[in-house]
């Protein structure tokens, strides 16, 4: 977002959700951030293409909140270890799963 304002590019539109920011990136007026897993279908069927330079993607952290007793059930550790799986990739050192 910031390599946007660098280049001089002016925000024309505010959307506050995924099907908003696609729905203008789909009108072909606009470019924008979506997260890669949303818009592999968009890719896939040749309706959006990802701009393509490494300086315009960027890594969200994500946390998630259980409490500590009682322990997590299989359900609730199971999940959160594929929660950590999924989105692990961008960081260096991704936290202890439960602490």
């Amino acid at each position: 977002m910031e390599q946007g304002r660098e280049l001089g590019l002016n925000r024309a539109a505010t959307a506050y959700d995924q099907e908003g920011i696609a729905t203008l990136l789909l009108s072909g007026c606009y470019i924008g951030y979506l997260p890669d897993h949303y818009a592999a279908s968009f890719v896939q069927c040749g309706l959006l293409r990802p701009i393509g330079d490494p300086a315009f993607g960027y890594c969200c952290d994500f946390s998630a909140i259980v409490r500590r007793s009682p322990q997590p059930g299989r359900v609730v550790a199971t999940f959160l270890e594929t929660l950590l799986a999924a989105h692990s990739q961008c960081r260096q050192n991704p936290g202890p799963l439960l602490q």
